[in-house]
């Protein structure tokens, strides 16, 4: 991975340009940040409202970094690698508590997080790094505090909400989340035949639900779909906007 790491950025330097990113969604991406740094959330192309960012917390994650260093490009590459770090500290939390040991944690979660597609997301400037660890700390945040009361147990639907707006796909997180503690709850007292508490449910949706507004309105109004999706902002007259300051 470092080789081809190494070989991407210098592959960028032999063309003359500046350090930049291989992918153009990283650049759609950074305008997002961009123009929601200027006070246009949402807007590609200024004074346009569009939903082609299916990682609006990354950019918002982006955005603020920029905010500290006046710079886009090393600023996402520095925040991906702390990410990467950050998903290596919750593997171990997550191998711990299924009681493997601590150094063969350690070792598993180190290797995990040096395989190809975690070292290459360092110079993406894509979402997989937060998505990674948005997702497992949803997982993870279940796992420990799902079945239990007060407000430990919303911290499960809250991150999964923030994981569907790091990828789409991730909306699947939460309603199988569901059928997980009803399933807990007949395989462990089959002789119970009482409902689930029905509030419970109710507090643990609607956290699920308002974690992500005001994000998620706009998407039917603006294309038609429930998700947001990136082939509204390539069109042939927004890619002068890739060009960054």
């Amino acid at each position: 991975p470092w080789i081809t790491a190494g070989l991407f950025l210098d592959a960028t330097r032999s063309t003359g340009v500046e350090i930049g990113f291989p992918l153009d969604d990283s650049w759609i991406h950074a305008q997002y940040a961009r123009t929601l740094i200027e006070g246009r959330p949402l807007q590609y192309v200024e004074g346009e409202i569009s939903m082609g960012t299916t990682a609006p917390l990354f950019d918002v994650v982006w955005a603020a970094g920029t905010l500290l260093t006046g710079e886009y490009v090393y600023t996402i590459h520095v925040i991906n690698v702390l990410l990467n770090g950050l998903l290596g500290t919750l593997l171990v939390a997550w191998l711990l508590r299924l009681k493997i040991p601590p150094l063969t944690a350690g070792c598993g979660a180190a290797l995990i997080v040096t395989t190809y597609p975690f070292t290459w997301s360092n110079l993406s400037g894509m979402e997989t790094a937060l998505a990674c660890v948005v997702t497992t700390a949803a997982v993870l945040a279940h796992l420990t505090w799902g079945r239990q009361r007060g407000w430990r147990a919303l911290a499960g639907p809250i991150l999964m909400a923030l994981a569907a707006m790091c990828r789409p796909e991730n909306l699947i997180l939460y309603p199988f989340s569901e059928l997980d503690r009803l399933w807990l709850r007949w395989r462990e007292s089959k002789d119970d035949r009482r409902p689930p508490p029905i509030p419970r449910f109710v507090a643990r949706a609607a956290a699920y639900r308002l974690a992500p507004l005001p994000y998620t309105p706009p998407n039917p109004p603006v294309h038609r779909a429930p998700v947001p999706h990136t082939p509204p902002a390539k069109p042939a007259k927004e890619c002068p906007a890739y060009a960054l300051p």
